[in-house]
């Protein structure tokens, strides 16, 4: 056996094949899904998250990059719409419009995978994240004049885990379950996101 025919082979091969099992690429997907509000408490006035909004949709937005074996590094966009119970009406508003939430988020993530897998393969994950989240109050009506509600800003936070179905060049269909919460001021937003989406290989 010629080990020269075998060195170059290992080092030309391997690394073709790894990139092929889905090593240095970069992903983009969509996503969709509900997001139910689960608790969390206005410091100020006593208003629980979970008992003001109702469970509604989530639109999202997620870019990564594979690194190595079994990290892969991205960000997250979300935005997510909590309409109002009218649990608690206040004299000046219409109760007939209790106040709604859009909530949306900016998180840079790091997932863990084995990014080694391949089409029709199943790829379990879990995931972290931290950044920031702006919420804005609607529906408010005070007469002919009309307000918007409360603005809160702040930092936010999650974990979460799902599963990829492979496909063919790097694409997948996956679902994934995050808690996300958001500790601000007197304001504290703590929801579980229910997601599907599609990913689509930007560098197959």
């Amino acid at each position: 056996m010629d080990f020269k025919k075998v060195l170059t082979f290992f080092f030309i091969f391997f690394p073709l094949t790894l990139f092929a099992q889905g090593i240095n690429k970069v992903n983009l997907a969509l996503s969709t899904g509900v997001n139910i509000p689960i608790a969390g408490t206005n410091t100020f006035n006593g208003q629980s998250f979970n008992k003001k909004y109702k469970t509604s949709y989530n639109l999202g937005f997620q870019l990564d990059y594979t690194l190595g074996k079994s990290i892969a590094l991205g960000m997250d966009v979300n935005h997510g719409k909590f309409p109002g119970t009218g649990a608690y009406p206040l004299p000046y508003f219409e109760k007939d419009k209790p106040l709604g939430l859009n909530y949306t988020s900016i998180m840079p993530y790091i997932k863990v995978q084995d990014n080694r897998a391949r089409e029709d393969d199943i790829q379990i994950f879990v995931k972290a994240a931290g950044g920031v989240f702006y919420a804005q109050e609607d529906g408010a009506q005070f007469g002919i004049a009309h307000s918007n509600g409360f603005i809160a800003m702040g930092f936010c936070y999650m974990g979460g885990a799902g599963v990829n179905f492979m496909l063919d060049k790097g694409n997948k269909i996956f679902l994934e379950s995050d808690y996300k919460f958001s500790p601000a001021g007197h304001n504290n937003f703590n929801a579980l996101y229910l997601n599907a989406g599609f990913s689509f290989c930007l560098n197959p």
